[in-house]
């Protein structure tokens, strides 16, 4: 899946890991991340972590309109 996706039911599916495996960050549920949206790319069969998602709409690369550009900026007090 490409960074963007919204995801729904039909992009999931349930992985059973060893208890001492799971990975950190990971979800317990499908409903748990269904509507969210990713930050990332996915490959096929890989957990999805909170790390690779957004609540939100996918963060600024996603929200700026076609033709425009936006790039971040680290700034201090000064």
């Amino acid at each position: 899946m490409t960074f963007g996706t919204t995801l729904g039911n039909e992009h999931l599916k349930v992985a059973h890991f060893p208890k001492d495996a799971v990975p950190s960050g990971s979800y317990g549920e499908l409903d748990s991340v269904v509507t969210h949206t990713t930050r990332v790319f996915l490959a096929e069969g890989e957990p999805v972590l909170r790390s690779k998602l957004s609540s939100v709409g996918g963060g600024l690369s996603l929200r700026i309109p076609e033709a425009k550009r936006a790039i971040s900026v680290d700034v201090n007090e000064i």
